[in-house]
């Protein structure tokens, strides 16, 4: 995270803290935490890998209290689905009363947390296709992925509750849910920078809160959402660096210091 306006250059982590691959009905899950089945949920013999859960109506998993590690954390919630059932509207996830995904008659994703809102559009996951959902707040924007492709990028922050119990399916979805996982996003190392100092970022328009993500996948990849390759400068009265990251995460150029910076 560059954060030009404050001068500020700072981690954000996300964390997985639960994963459950839905081999069994007692939703048997890492770290200790399993998930508990209610209103007639069932065991799927074929599901995106191995078995899952059915789910129809108001049937649903609950995976417990999410716990809150810091007071300006995010979330990230991962998992498979296969839609049944094309008529209504199908609640796919909640957390608490803040965070719901749900998907609509005609096939597009909603998606909120707090005052937030992510939309697939036009966009739509059909009937008897497996999905890969992904929601992702970072405390500064909001993303909807499906099927690995970002639908939409909401930038902002959002106040709501932190914290509530994580729950999958429920009110009207029928369908297979499978390999379900929950992080968090946390912020970390910050870095400040003396006053003198100031970034700057190149081939983007900056955002109004002068924040700027420099995401990365889990192989330590560039995020697509941000321009390739991503350069920006640190710069003082008595220096000046330009720092190029490539597609690949690697760090392919830093210049010189500058004659007149």
């Amino acid at each position: 995270m560059l954060d030009t306006k404050g001068g500020r250059i700072y981690l954000l982590l996300k964390e997985t803290i639960g994963e459950w691959h839905l081999e069994d009905m007692v939703t048997t899950g890492a770290f200790g935490k399993d998930g508990k089945v209610s209103g007639g949920g069932s065991q799927a013999q074929v599901a995106r890998v191995g078995k899952g859960i059915q789910l129809s109506g108001s049937a649903s998993i609950a995976f417990g209290e999410v716990p809150l590690l810091a007071p300006d954390q995010g979330l990230a919630v991962e998992f498979w689905f296969l839609r049944r059932s094309g008529r209504g509207r199908g609640v796919l996830c909640t957390i608490g009363t803040d965070v719901e995904v749900v998907s609509e008659s005609d096939g597009h994703v909603e998606a909120k947390v707090g005052t937030l809102r992510a939309s697939s559009g036009q966009m739509r996951v059909p009937v008897d296709a497996w999905c890969y959902l992904q929601l992702m707040y970072s405390g500064r924007e909001l993303k909807l992925i499906l099927n690995r492709r970002e639908v939409q990028v909401v930038q902002g922050k959002s106040d709501w509750a932190r914290g509530g119990v994580f729950t999958v399916g429920g009110s009207g979805f029928t369908g297979i849910v499978d390999e379900v996982r929950l992080g968090l996003i946390l912020p970390r190392d910050e870095v400040a920078l003396a006053a003198e100092v100031s970034i700057t970022v190149e081939g983007m328009t900056m955002p109004e809160s002068g924040e700027v993500v420099i995401g990365f996948d889990s192989e330590g990849r560039l995020d697509p959402s941000v321009p390739q390759p991503f350069k920006f400068v640190i710069k003082s009265a008595a220096d000046a660096k330009r720092i190029t990251l490539g597609p690949g995460g690697t760090i392919q150029e830093i210049d010189r210091p500058m004659d007149k910076p």
